[in-house]
């Protein structure tokens, strides 16, 4: 029998500020936190980077089993599968950048779907094109040079008045902290 998965919405109507969101494909904490903020994303400023440079086109080595459990056990709701290994998400990233604004949420979804439900290999240019519908035109940005700076890891929410939520948090911590409530909070990554 398949478990029940809830989509417990995040009602977040009375923060009015500005939230930068850090992730990256290739990591399943990000996946889980894109999941967990659907309610929400259309007022968050989304920055992709790589948190793993160094994994492969094509994909290869091995996903974490470790960090599969770990996002499981931390958001049961989000469908999640152990994809056949670690690709390199620098052209998913770029691409993603290079998009229209009004695009660039469900190509995330998609690349996002694609590697961590589908077992798709993302760093491929012939998947990243069919998820982007033929709109491939990578564009560098400041915003890797941005979340090294700051050295935390993935996923990243910042708030503009500095309160920061790092990793996947309980919902409640997630809810709080984007209507402005609370201090920073750190969950698993």
């Amino acid at each position: 029998m398949k478990a029940r998965r809830s989509r417990r919405r995040l009602s977040v109507d009375r923060y009015r500020g500005f939230v930068v969101v850090y992730i990256d494909f290739s990591c399943p904490y990000s996946y889980a936190m894109s999941e967990r903020l659907r309610s929400a994303e259309d007022r968050l400023d989304w920055r992709l980077v790589e948190h793993a440079p160094e994994a492969g086109v094509p994909m290869g080595g091995d996903a974490d089993p470790h960090e599969i459990e770990e996002v499981r056990q931390a958001a049961p709701e989000v469908e999640l599968k152990l994809p056949g290994g670690l690709p390199n998400s620098g052209l998913a990233s770029h691409v993603f950048a290079g998009l229209p604004p009004g695009q660039r949420i469900d190509f995330m979804h998609r690349v996002f779907r694609a590697l961590w439900v589908e077992g798709w290999d993302i760093s491929s240019s012939e998947v990243i094109e069919e998820l982007a519908e033929g709109q491939v035109k990578p564009e560098a940005t400041h915003w890797q040079a941005e979340w090294e700076a700051l050295g935390i890891g993935v996923p990243a929410l910042l708030r503009e008045d500095g309160v920061r939520c790092l990793g996947i948090v309980a919902v409640d911590e997630l809810r709080a902290f984007l209507e402005g409530e609370g201090q920073s909070v750190e969950g698993v990554y």
